[in-house]
């Protein structure tokens, strides 16, 4: 702050502003130093005494990052706004130098471990339709009993991860590079950042009736046969998941139990292949179909979502796999619920299973045991397993009855995700480049624990939810 030109106003929140910036680009340094950071040169974008802006972020942004660019700590890359049809806008991007970093770590002894969020970062989102935009904004609301109690269940759920170790030892620092390369453009790399543990709860439209799943967590980033590796407080996991919950769901809004009154698999489709790639498809194609508002909205989901996974789903372009066809027999196989597609009444789901995953979290939270999320799928230490089948059942029951009144319901069908590892046989997977051999794997392991150990010596620090969310 020293090195910088003068501000006006007050000093300490001066300080303050240049804090938020030079450690949020420190972070994602970390993570990945090619990284940008998107920010607005536009002064009338910054709001800066909103829920969602704790920390009072300002214009003075812009300020700052100049000043940081002409020290040498900074680069960025302006924005440009696409007046032409055809031609889109690009938000400003600024990311740190090496400079930067050279200064807060040797310098001023700045280490990963003493950066976090804002302990008061909003938790609960409410998002609305931009027209100009052309996206879904936040948006801010008033409190009420129910986002106030919600806020303070997401809150305790935070404190739990925070408080416990949920890493992949093997994963690359380097990243996963997944998908196929797209013509002019680099195959997409995933890193691990086991900082990114903050879950937040998004609603969508205006409204709390549509939307709220929970989003945040690194677990939910990564590529999915990677998750079988996750350990939380060193020890193995299992995933569980529904089997075809929004098709369920659906069914049950027409008062129709699906696994009592048909019983047969879902994505399985009269004179369609039977096989997981064609059950991949399919999910996209129910996505895209009560997401959409017509059939050719619908095609053009469909193909998006080929596109944006061509490692997974490429194949439907190669060999030339008719979406209206396929999405033609999706619907005249599920012709009782054929009111709900192409009906844009996804967003609607989503609020019904986001309440099923949140009594399924609070059960767990309550009793301090740590369980990932990743929307319809839960990942817990995998001598919990019988536990979180259990209590999967029983959120499905309870969020059916709020759909369609109280009955006798056939509990919800669930899958194995994963298979269970032992550390042993982890060790020995010859596919993963970084084990080569016992003694690299034990070095791993006991990093490791010295990493869990760290993470229990903090737990003597104050929760968010003891300093903000106390009840009065």
């Amino acid at each position: 702050m020293n090195k910088l030109p003068e501000f006006s106003g007050n000093e300490k929140i001066g300080k303050k502003r240049v804090k938020v910036i030079v450690l949020s680009l420190y972070v994602i340094f970390l993570e990945d130093p090619q990284r940008w950071a998107r920010y607005y040169r536009k002064e009338s974008e910054y709001r800066a005494k909103t829920r969602y802006n704790k920390l009072h972020i300002s214009k003075k942004t812009i300020r700052i990052v100049d000043a940081l660019i002409d020290k040498g700590y900074v680069e960025q890359v302006k924005g440009h706004h696409g007046r032409e049809s055809g031609h889109s806008s690009h938000m400003s991007r600024m990311r740190a130098l090496p400079t930067l970093v050279d200064l807060l770590v040797n310098t001023y002894d700045v280490q990963p471990h003493m950066v976090e969020l804002a302990p008061d970062t909003e938790c609960l989102i409410l998002r609305e339709y931009d027209d100009k935009a052309a996206k879904q904004v936040d948006v801010s609301y008033e409190d009420t009993t129910d986002t106030t109690r919600m806020r303070r269940e997401i809150t305790a759920y935070n404190n739990l991860l925070r408080r416990n170790s949920i890493d992949i030892i093997t994963y690359p620092h380097s990243g996963v590079i997944v998908g196929k390369r797209k013509k002019g453009k680099h195959r997409k790399r995933i890193r691990l950042n086991r900082r990114q543990k903050f879950i937040r709860r998004v609603f969508n439209n205006g409204t709390f009736e549509d939307g709220g799943r929970f989003h945040g967590g690194w677990w939910q980033r990564i590529p999915k046969e990677w998750r079988t590796e996750i350990r939380i407080n060193g020890l193995p996991t299992v995933e569980l998941d529904y089997s075809g919950l929004h098709i369920i769901l659906l069914y049950h809004m027409e008062k129709i139990d699906y696994w009592k009154e048909v019983g047969t698999d879902p994505y399985k489709l009269p004179g369609i292949e039977e096989s997981e790639r064609m059950r991949k498809l399919l999910k996209q194609v129910l996505l895209s179909a009560i997401n959409a508002k017509d059939k050719e909205t619908t095609e053009k989901g469909v193909r998006y979502a080929i596109f944006k996974d061509l490692e997974e789903l490429g194949w439907a372009f190669e060999e030339k796999v008719d979406r209206g066809d396929l999405i033609d027999r999706f619907a005249v196989k599920h012709s009782r619920i054929s009111k709900y597609l192409f009906s844009g009444h996804g967003i609607k789901l989503q609020n019904i299973d986001g309440g099923i995953a949140q009594q399924i979290i609070d059960h767990f939270t309550k009793k301090e045991i740590p369980i990932l999320c990743i929307h319809d799928s839960f990942i817990i230490q995998a001598n919990r397993e019988a536990e979180l089948m259990d209590v999967m059942f029983e959120a499905f029951e309870r969020g059916v009855r709020k759909v369609r009144g109280v009955g006798e319901i056939t509990a919800s069908k669930m899958k194995l995700a994963n298979n269970v590892r032992t550390q042993s046989e982890f060790a020995e997977k010859e596919t993963i480049e970084d084990l080569r051999g016992k003694h690299r794997y034990r070095k791993q392991e006991l990093e490791y624990g010295r990493r869990i150990k760290q993470q229990v010596e903090r737990k003597i620090r104050i929760d968010w939810e003891d300093r903000y969310y106390r009840e009065k």
